[in-house]
């Protein structure tokens, strides 16, 4: 009895520390040497399990980032300014001699898992050429928020963004999850959900929790689904009022497509932007011949990390340069032309 017992306890700590050992293993696999930083690793989750996200103060808007936050989220700093951007303090009247341009989009434009000055909109804005259109300066203000869709760009800038004087509206459209998730007829009431501490998660519990998704079903398994009809003409909707309410105030829009690789539902996309007049660019030649692995945030999270920001920002930058200065007519003396400058 007692041999049988002690066999048993052996196999019993045995699989505990293989079990330990594949969980350091896979740690170190995805996110190196940050495996060893309690600090650094509680921040690897799910935005929605970060304790970031709120209820929007507008009835019209779903949810928005917390104020004045600062803290560790997938292995970078969410930092937010006083009105829940992540961006710093941006003044709601715009500052004389500026050419303003307000972001738009979800966790890829938002920056997850990158500094907020590594973001390819901060890198335009720190790129900047003002010579090239006569302003004193060009800001960038990041809109932006993880796990929004098309619907809420569109009510952001109505409820939001407008309220900034911006002279430009630049979207940046996730491929897959824009297409496909791009609004909810019927709007949810947000409900923040439990937050969750990335150190005393498994990593390999939450690994094949993705595969499963991926493979068999949920939102990964849709995003590689078809770019239906009923898609098609919400997005067509939705980025017409997009258009009209930014050429209400004098701003223009245009969409950047942030590809890193060839997406099969890009041409229905341009196509759909082509016909409603509205600028369009897929940034995925900014990454021919670059490994997809090179430009995670860590290997099991596809976010882009600062090397794909750069990449970005500097693919999109001549092209953003013409449109701004196709778009801008700025005087030098204000207080002799006072008004918008188009």
């Amino acid at each position: 009895m007692r041999r049988r017992f002690a066999v048993l306890l052996l196999v019993l700590g045995s699989a505990a520390v293989s079990l330990l050992a594949a969980e350091l293993a896979f740690r170190f696999y995805d996110i190196g040497w940050a495996a060893l930083s309690y600090e650094q690793t509680k921040g690897v989750v799910r935005l929605g399990r970060a304790g970031v996200l709120e209820a929007a103060d507008h009835p019209g808007i779903r949810f928005e980032l917390k104020p004045d936050l600062d803290q560790g989220f997938k292995l970078a700093r969410l930092r937010t300014n006083s009105v829940g951007l992540h961006d710093r303090e941006v003044s709601r009247a715009k500052p004389p001699g500026t050419y303003r341009v307000a972001v738009l989009g979800d966790s890829q434009t938002m920056a997850s898992g990158v500094d907020r000055d590594e973001a390819w909109h901060a890198l335009l804005e720190e790129r900047a050429d003002v010579r090239a259109v006569g302003f004193d300066r060009i800001e960038f203000v990041n809109f932006a928020i993880g796990a929004s869709t098309p619907g809420d760009y569109r009510d952001i800038l109505e409820h939001k963004v407008l309220g900034y004087d911006p002279d430009l509206v630049v979207v940046g459209f996730t491929p897959g999850n824009d297409e496909i998730f791009n609004w909810s007829e019927t709007r949810r009431q947000f409900r923040p959900k439990e937050i969750a501490n990335g150190f005393f998660q498994s990593f390999v519990l939450r690994r094949i929790e993705d595969l499963w998704s991926h493979y068999l079903g949920g939102e990964s398994f849709e995003e590689r689904g078809e770019f239906r009809e009923s898609h098609r003409d919400l997005l067509q909707r939705l980025f017409r009022d997009m258009k009209t309410r930014s050429g209400a105030v004098g701003a223009s829009l245009v969409v950047v497509y942030l590809a890193r690789v060839d997406r099969e539902n890009r041409a229905a996309v341009e196509a759909l932007m082509q016909s409603l007049g509205i600028p369009f660019l897929d940034t995925s030649p900014a990454f021919h011949g670059v490994p997809l692995d090179r430009t995670r945030i860590y290997r099991s999270d596809r976010h882009p990390n600062a090397e794909a920001h750069a990449r970005i920002a500097e693919y999109v930058r001549p092209w953003l340069k013409a449109i701004i200065a196709a778009s801008a007519s700025p005087p030098r003396n204000e207080a002799a032309n006072p008004g918008r400058r188009h």
